[in-house]
């Protein structure tokens, strides 16, 4: 037992570590399993503040009551579901037979997949406007419907 949770903490910091590759972390010091929780946990809370940012531009960018803001709404319900679909097709077992690491783990899968949500939502912002054919933010008639 303790070989695999050994494993899985390795593994766990080896996503960790290349997930957040680019800045500085809790992976260079946290020692303890209560610091990676924490680390990772903290990494979360910030990508999902930038989340809610990234939505709140999204739907401002859309006019209020329109079609286009009530399938932005619907696309975040059908990620979020997604989401809660992910963790639990990833950890089916009792959470006891993951000891420490689940919250660990599923931190560090969760902000990856929180991440990828912002660069979509992002990526629909940038393509506003300008002369590509199929950016985003246009009024529906536009889109000769």
């Amino acid at each position: 037992m303790r070989l695999l949770v050994g494993t899985v903490v390795a593994i766990a910091l080896a996503a960790a570590a290349v997930t957040l590759a680019a800045q500085p972390s809790w992976t260079e010091s946290a020692r303890t399993m209560t610091e990676m929780r924490a680390g990772a946990g903290g990494d979360l809370s910030t990508a999902q503040l930038k989340l809610d940012a990234a939505f709140k531009a999204a739907l401002d960018a859309t006019e209020v009551d329109s079609a286009q803001r009530r399938s932005l709404v619907a696309s975040q319900k059908a990620w979020e579901a997604y989401v809660e679909a992910h963790e639990s097709a990833l950890y089916a077992c009792a959470a006891g037979e993951y000891g420490d690491t689940m919250s660990l783990c599923w931190s560090l899968e969760k902000t990856t997949l929180v991440e990828q949500r912002i660069d979509t939502l992002e990526g629909m912002l940038a393509r506003q406007g300008g002369e590509d054919i199929c950016y985003w933010v246009r009024p529906c008639s536009s889109h000769g419907r």
